[in-house]
């Protein structure tokens, strides 16, 4: 299977998408929880300032969870929480895997939870990390790998100091025009590919 990775990355780390997601696409992110630095680490997917999945390793006293959520236009959404079985100085490897209609998550090569989409995958622009862990690489599967993917000529939105209190989110379109800018989008590509189907003929 084709893959593309980034590797030996620090944090807060933000690597915008040269290509979009559909279903079947993978993002597997390899890293170490880190000891006694942050209570938490997450991991986004970005809209321009929304963000459509939004995972929350937190680390307490009382117990360790996973926050899954969604901000759109500002607001958050309804929280959903799971047993979070990571511990502070363990590596691990978490993979997101796109359907149809929700993302599955597995930690581990182990099923951890699922998260039904909020805001439509294929408008995610951008992955984000912060907080308190380690990268060490970050993998993906399952794109069409139809253009050069390079870490600096990625997208057109900037997440430059994400993860940091001077960060401000793209100033971008909302949620309802970027699904149908996806649209159009898809349909020029598809004329493309008729048109060079029928040069041949």
């Amino acid at each position: 299977m084709s893959s593309y990775s980034l590797k030996k990355l620090s944090v807060p780390f933000a690597t915008p998408l040269s290509e979009k997601l559909k279903e079947g696409c993978k993002i597997i992110i390899h890293g170490t929880v880190r000891s006694h630095i942050e209570d938490t680490f997450e991991v986004e997917f970005l809209v321009g300032g929304n963000v459509a999945l939004h995972l929350s390793f937190q680390f307490h006293h009382e117990g360790n969870h996973l926050i899954l959520n969604s901000i759109s236009e500002g607001n958050w959404g309804v929280e959903k929480k799971v047993k979070n079985p990571l511990h502070e100085g363990d590596e691990f490897h978490l993979t997101i895997q796109v359907s149809a209609k929700h993302y599955n998550i597995e930690l581990l090569g182990k099923p951890l939870a699922e998260f039904k989409h909020r805001i439509p995958f294929d408008t995610v622009q951008a992955v984000g990390v912060k907080g308190g862990v380690e990268l060490k690489s970050v993998q993906f599967q399952g794109f069409p790998f139809a253009t050069t993917w390079d870490e600096n000529a990625h997208g057109k939105n900037s997440y430059e100091g994400y993860g940091t209190s001077s960060y401000t989110p793209p100033v971008g379109k909302t949620v309802m025009q970027i699904a149908q800018l996806a649209m159009i989008m898809d349909k020029n590509l598809l004329n493309q590919q008729l048109a060079a189907t029928n040069e041949k003929l």
